[in-house]
């Protein structure tokens, strides 16, 4: 998980620093989706679980670049594991995992908006 951490810090660094990117949160959205189905089949093989790593990036999207990054991360994410799902999900397991990652990136979004009032947490 630690591992995750940091990809998750280092990605976020690098779109803080990149100033073109911070006026685009969608694109900011699709780095950290594409964080979040990459996270999922490598801790699977790293750490022999599945857990949630694929939410994630799309709470930490949403925290620290707003709502529609947290969405689109989110929505990324959720559709890649109903589209390519693990060889272990069973059938309710195929449609409740990416809907419960989308859920988690609204709720992110949601939390982000209005507990942070759209400023960055420190």
């Amino acid at each position: 998980m630690s591992m995750l951490l940091v990809l998750v810090i280092l990605a976020t660094l690098a779109c803080d620093r990149v100033k073109w990117l911070k006026s685009r949160p969608w694109l900011i959205g699709v780095v950290f989706g594409v964080l979040g189905i990459a996270a999922d089949p490598l801790f699977m093989v790293l750490q022999d679980w599945g857990g949630l790593v694929r939410d994630a990036p799309p709470i930490a999207a949403a925290l620290y670049f707003g709502p529609v990054a947290g969405i689109v991360a989110g929505a990324i994410a959720a559709i890649w594991s109903s589209i390519f799902p693990s060889q272990a999900a069973s059938v309710v397991n195929l449609w409740l995992c990416p809907f419960a990652t989308l859920i988690t990136a609204v709720y992110a979004a949601a939390v982000g908006r209005w507990f942070f009032d759209s400023k960055r947490p420190a």
